[in-house]
């Protein structure tokens, strides 16, 4: 299916080249219109409901219906468009039953405020219009110099219902805002800037899907990555659309630019398989914020469309290479709650430390099974977390009068799912595994803390061996074949260790696992 989207998207793009708005401006309705159904059926295929793909199909036949009366309809009272699309919106009540799940937003699109949502974007243009007027007459300015105060009113007035949109409604809200401004849009077939707030908001209202594809939970604006994403989004817009309007070598001037519009997408995302501060989802993230803010402030009139397509197209195709299905089969680390009461059903995955803890009630001599038991960790700042895991560790657990513990971390069991990184990681300026093969905690102290127990012990790590604590919670026989399992966490400063403070990897490391013992 993607492949097939990648496709229309890419024609999509050809053809919105050829457009020039005013001139010809039913066929740039059309194509912006395929565009806004691009993220319909993107934010359709995140929901977690049978019906998502046809919440999608409903949202895309609104719009096809809102142009085939907008081009039969003469009124140009601006009343007209909001009462069409709050008509439009009873087609919503087919979804009377269901509550669509969107991230953590549970959705009833029968609500009123959810109902509201595209006539808040139908009215967009009439409040940017009115305080135009406002201001315009208030402060005597000129007709030809008011522009700007409807600029600026139309980012201000998107940012709001956005804000709203995505309040109620996470990204599907924002996409229902969209609808009723794209609706609006139609029947007042406009032509220039005002499509450029179109396109700024249909690339706002992907945002949502691409982060989840990518598994982005946020992204920080402060990230050299992400700035750089932001600065080229911004910078290939203006200069494609200076290249368009070329009078001579026009040939190279649009070989140039679609160079641009394919590579730079295509590298960014790429790059994270190298560094992941070099680039990734999130700088792509920040190419579609600086390709969404030239177009909002109307900077460029020209090209946009089919930059957006591409974008598009990059995204869907490029972001799922990121991917690691080895990662995101070891990084997780979840535990079986099985039901006597429920023989015949799947074991369940839940969050490890939602489960209740008990007392240890195993007396002797255990070791880890190295098979069903895991070791994740991550660090790094909000936004930018690397994430890691051991593939294989040993150790040993003794209870009884006097409680015991000793796990050993082989260093290059150690994996960051990116074998270029793995190997700098063994180099001296890191874990130096040659001379430091292994790392080591041992604890001769269980101190019971509520449903926690705090190990307290020694880790070694390059040659230095220094006091931390570890909290682990005894979970009881529900391991393979009745096993003991115990979960925990714990947090290092690698800096006491000897290496290097770097902010931007990341200086405490975060430790979670989950240990089955076996006799």
């Amino acid at each position: 299916m993607e492949y097939i989207l990648v496709t229309v998207l890419l024609i999509l793009a050809i053809l919105l080249w050829r457009t020039n708005g005013r001139e010809q401006y039913h066929l740039l309705a059309v194509l912006q219109s395929a565009l806004a159904i691009v993220v319909f059926w993107m934010i359709g295929a995140d929901l977690s409901s049978e019906n998502g793909l046809l919440l999608t199909a409903i949202l895309s036949g609104m719009l096809i219906l809102h142009f085939i009366i907008s081009r039969f309809w003469k009124s140009k009272a601006f009343y007209w468009p909001p009462v069409f699309v709050l008509i439009s919106s009873a087609f919503f009540f087919l979804f009377k039953e269901d509550i669509f799940n969107y991230e953590s937003y549970d959705i009833n699109l029968t609500k009123p405020e959810i109902l509201l949502l595209p006539l808040f974007g139908s009215l967009m243009e009439p409040i940017a219009n009115a305080k135009e007027k406002v201001l315009g007459d208030f402060f005597k300015i000129d007709y030809k110099n008011r522009r700007g105060i409807s600029r600026g009113t139309f980012v201000f007035v998107i940012g709001m219902f956005f804000f709203v949109g995505h309040f109620l409604g996470s990204y599907l809200g924002v996409s229902l805002v969209l609808l009723g401004f794209g609706a609006s849009l139609l029947y007042n077939k406009r032509s220039g800037a005002i499509w450029n707030m179109y396109l700024g908001m249909i690339a706002f209202a992907s945002f949502g899907h691409f982060a989840l594809v990518s598994q982005i939970d946020s992204s920080d604006m402060l990230l050299g990555r992400v700035i750089e994403g932001l600065l080229f989004g911004a910078a290939i817009s203006l200069f494609v659309n200076t290249l368009g309007r070329a009078k001579k070598n026009k040939l190279v001037g649009t070989a140039i630019s679609w160079f641009l519009f394919v590579v730079v997408p295509i590298g960014l995302i790429l790059l994270a398989k190298v560094n992941s501060n070099f680039g990734g989802a999130d700088a792509f993230l920040g190419l579609l914020v600086g390709f969404g803010f030239t177009a909002l402030l109307g900077i460029n009139t020209r090209k946009n469309s089919s930059l957006l397509a591409v974008y598009f197209a990059v995204g869907i195709f490029c972001i799922p290479m990121l991917i690691n299905t080895e990662e995101e089969q070891l990084s997780k680390i979840a535990i079986n709650n099985s039901s006597d009461s429920a023989k015949d059903e799947d074991e369940k995955e839940v969050d490890i430390f939602e489960t209740s803890g008990s007392d240890i009630d195993i007396t002797g001599e255990f070791k880890i099974d190295a098979k069903n038991s895991q070791l994740t960790f991550e660090l790094g700042p909000t936004g930018g977390r690397t994430k890691g895991v051991f593939r294989s560790f040993s150790g040993q657990f003794i209870f009884g009068n006097k409680n015991t513990i000793r796990v050993d971390f082989p260093v290059d069991q150690l994996t960051t799912f990116n074998s270029m990184r793995d190997e700098s990681l063994m180099e001296d300026i890191y874990f130096n595994q040659p001379k430091y093969p292994n790392m080591t905690f041992k604890s001769s102290e269980l101190v019971q803390e509520g449903e926690y127990y705090m190990a307290e012990g020694e880790f070694t790590m390059l040659g230095k061996t220094l006091a931390e604590s570890v909290e682990m919670k005894y979970l009881g026989k529900i391991g393979n074949n009745s096993a003991p399992v115990f979960i925990g966490r714990s947090s290092i400063d690698r800096r006491k260790y000897g290496m290097k403070s770097d902010p931007k990897e990341g200086n405490i490391v975060d430790f979670t696992f989950k240990v089955e013992l076996v006799n």
